[in-house]
């Protein structure tokens, strides 16, 4: 029923409106993916730099340095993805 009410709406809506929402859901599929692939990835990271930790503690200040990198490079991701929604919106 859901369903059918949204179609029936978007057969309603002008070209352009029908852009700007394929704009608005796409700006924001960016970000949303973006953000759920950064954490997947920053779990797996500090999983392994757990498991590393614990299998070798000597290297603890070596393999943290590397791990802050690698976070950081992770989380850029994201970052970039939400310019780009920005930019999309922007249109």
């Amino acid at each position: 029923m859901c369903k059918n009410l949204i179609i029936n709406k978007i057969h309603l809506l002008s070209k352009e409106e029908n852009i700007i929402m394929v704009e608005l859901i796409g700006a924001g599929l960016a970000a949303g993916l973006a953000a759920v692939g950064a954490g997947i990835g920053n779990g797996f990271l500090f999983g392994k730099f757990i498991e590393g930790v614990s299998r070798q503690p000597e290297l603890e200040s070596r393999l943290k340095s590397n791990a802050f990198v690698l976070f950081a490079l992770v989380e850029a991701v994201p970052i970039l993805a939400i310019v780009i929604s920005f930019v999309i919106l922007a249109k």
